[in-house]
């Protein structure tokens, strides 16, 4: 399973093996929104990022440019009864600490010199 960017999508547990509909990223470093699959492929659809704030708490942001708050996902795919594939979610959370929580931090990439 593709992208419309052409990108895999992040799936841990083959398509036809999954037990409710799973929340899950494409495998790249920059996501412009988060993919619902299910075992059955016509039911697949993509969310939009805007989705997430119905559930963000007071002061919560949903998502920062790239990257969807993971905290957020979990709950939104609670209040759904999605699951959220467990490898997504790590990438999420990792991606999440660059973006958000280490704006004014920066990490070196191999072989960049800061």
């Amino acid at each position: 399973m593709r992208s419309e960017h052409g990108h895999p999508l992040v799936l841990s547990v083959p398509q036809p093996l999954l037990i409710q509909p799973t929340i899950t990223v494409e495998l790249s470093n920059k996501w412009y929104k988060l993919y619902l699959v299910d075992r059955n492929p016509s039911r697949n659809t993509d969310l939009d990022f805007g989705l997430l704030e119905e559930v963000c708490e007071v002061a919560e942001s949903a998502f920062c440019d790239h990257c969807p708050n993971p905290n957020v996902v979990v709950r939104f795919a609670d209040k759904y009864g999605y699951a959220v594939d467990p490898l997504a979610l790590e990438l999420m959370i990792g991606r999440w600490e660059l973006e958000y929580i280490t704006q004014n931090r920066r990490y070196r990439a191999p072989g960049e010199v800061l």
